[in-house]
């Protein structure tokens, strides 16, 4: 596979990616707006849940299809290909409807286990789509593996627009009922929509199905096909570590819902800022239509209506945990829809250089992986640290002055973590690809290990509280990417320009966010408009990023030529001796 094939198919996804991320953020912002962040508190209750049974029957097999799908047909065997498919879809079939039954039958347990039993409706109304997401991911892992990245693509566009249109009808419609029922219709939007995008890939499937066949029976008699049982191993052989590997972050992800909600319950009253008081209690009292006692005041409110204080405390806690989950893992989460994708094409492409022997195009393919990782989670992480008010306060209307203070505090931590999860995803594709599954998970096993610790510990703290969950996942993720580096060049042989992969990119973007900081405060000291001020200083940050790029000589014609036009675009950098 060729540099610009292999750009182009990351081009592919990552231009999908990023509108599905702009279609997510339309839901999830007006979401977050419309069921408040109690509601989103609860969506996410049920959303990692979900998200770990998914990874469980769908997050292995893809990648170890399109491993395998590729292998074969980069010599040739399309049948061959073709029979990894045909088994590994009866493997996800399966599967879907284990883990749909497993959630479903579980989801009153679960949510007594997070301390709120108000997200069992978001629970069972998710469980569903784990059957119809497991089926697409056979189909998604297949075309991967022939390195046609456009049904993936359009597929997720179905996915975030059914749910967009769904998911935002059902949380409205189902709002006067409460917050838990809102959550429930936000999340059966998203069951709806993986429904509509499997009907997608069907259909694209039939319509190429008798080339498939037809380049399959071409194929049958020239090679010796391997026995189904052969193939069926060696798919849980990739497989299974890959999947071990994916579910870490989810299981994290449940971890902190038990963790931070019910270690952030003891230690309310003493947080700064909150609306935790008499008068908060009281209309939170009233709401429920209940009589207030006589004499109620704070320090007797406790002992007076335990039950209903016990519910108040936790209601504030569910918030802090929405404010994390639902709106600032939600940004920190867009800039790794570029890496994501580039990832999927770095499994296909460098099995494809393993499987030939070819260690130079394996080489080529890890270097390049890795300045276009930088390039993205650098920029994404400065810019979203320099601008975290004025992104929430643009983003989420709804917020209270309270979140803004805690968000602003959470999303500062996070943008560190940027850096570190997209090189996480990337160096994992890199370590799959050359048949080293197993590598990954074992490291950010270990960096889980750290984040499960400091989230425990300092949650708890009254000086730290949900400041811990977000200290936890940096240093997560900072150790299982240092981790993973390590790993890549051992068994990849690449060089590190340290001057060419660190020193010039933390260069450009340490202009570029000292240009936007001092941008954004003139700007909005004259047009004392947020919105206005916050989208003119990303676009000079984007312009000023990418002149430090070319001044630098991080970008180089060769680096160009790999996008379609690219050529043209060197040409008249060249002309103009931004370009070597």
């Amino acid at each position: 596979m060729s540099k610009k094939s292999f750009v182009k198919g990351a081009g592919i996804l990552a231009i999908s990616g990023l509108l599905v991320k702009v279609i997510g953020a339309v839901f999830r912002i007006p979401l977050t707006n419309i069921i408040g962040s109690e509601g989103i508190g609860l969506y996410q209750m049920a959303y990692p849940i979900y998200a770990f049974l998914l990874v469980a029957s769908t997050a292995g097999l893809p990648v170890a299809i399109s491993k395998m799908v590729s292998e074969e047909l980069a010599l040739g065997n399309h049948y061959g290909g073709y029979k990894i498919f045909r088994i590994s879809r009866r493997l996800l079939t399966l599967l879907g409807i284990v883990t749909s039954l497993i959630l479903l039958l579980s989801s009153g347990l679960i949510s007594k286990i997070q301390g709120n039993p108000k997200s069992l409706y978001a629970l069972m109304a998710i469980s569903p789509a784990l059957f119809f997401v497991s089926i697409m991911s056979a189909y998604r892992g297949y075309f991967q593996g022939m390195h046609v990245m456009h049904p993936t693509a359009l597929s997720q566009i179905v996915e975030q627009l059914g749910k967009l249109i769904m998911g935002l009808t059902l949380a409205a419609l189902w709002l006067p009922k409460g917050p838990e029922f809102a959550a429930a219709g936000a999340i059966l939007g998203v069951t709806l929509s993986e429904v509509a995008a499997l009907a997608l890939l069907l259909g694209m499937f039939r319509r190429e199905r008798s080339t498939i066949l037809r380049n399959a029976k071409l194929t049958y008699r020239r090679y010796a096909q391997t026995p189904s049982r052969d193939i069926i191993y060696k798919l849980i052989e990739i497989a299974v570590p890959v999947t071990i590997g994916a579910s870490i972050m989810p299981l994290v992800n449940m971890s902190d819902q038990i963790i931070v909600v019910n270690r952030l319950v003891p230690i309310i009253d003493k947080l700064p800022n909150v609306p935790y008081g008499l008068e908060s209690f009281i209309e939170f009292v009233g709401n429920k239509g209940l009589q207030i006692p006589a004499g109620l005041s704070l320090e007797n409110m406790s002992s007076l209506m335990p039950d209903v204080h016990a519910e108040y405390i936790k209601m504030i806690a569910t918030q802090l945990y929405g404010v994390l989950t639902g709106g600032v893992n939600t940004l920190i989460n867009f800039p790794a829809v570029l890496t994501i994708a580039l990832a999927m094409s770095l499994v296909p492409a460098i099995s494809e250089s393993y499987a030939l022997k070819d260690m130079k195009g394996v080489a080529n393919t890890t270097t390049l992986g890795i300045r276009l990782t930088l390039l993205v989670g650098l920029p994404a992480a400065v810019g979203l640290g320099v601008l975290a008010e004025p992104i929430l306060k643009a983003i989420y209307v709804s917020f209270e002055e309270w979140e803004y203070i805690y968000g602003t505090r959470l999303l500062v931590t996070l943008c560190v973590g940027v850096v570190f999860l997209t090189l996480v995803q990337s160096l994992t594709a890199m370590l799959q690809g050359v048949g080293k599954p197993g590598i990954p998970v074992r490291n950010l096993l270990i960096g889980a290990l750290f984040k499960v610790i400091i989230t425990f510990v300092l949650v708890g703290s009254p000086r730290w509280n949900i400041q811990g969950a977000a200290i936890g996942t940096v240093v997560c993720y900072g150790v299982a990417a240092v981790l993973n580096f390590m790993s890549v060049i051992k068994y990849t042989g690449i060089g590190f320009p340290f001057k060419d992969f660190v020193i010039k990119p933390i260069i450009s973007v340490t202009v570029m966010g000292l240009v936007v900081y001092y941008a954004y405060d003139i700007l909005f000291s004259r047009t004392k408009s947020n919105i206005t001020s916050l989208g003119l200083s990303i676009v000079i940050g984007v312009l000023v990023y990418g002149i430090m790029l070319l001044l630098s000589r991080t970008i180089t014609a060769k680096d160009l030529e790999t996008i379609p036009k690219g050529e043209s675009i060197a040409r008249l950098l060249k002309g103009l001796g931004l370009l070597r």
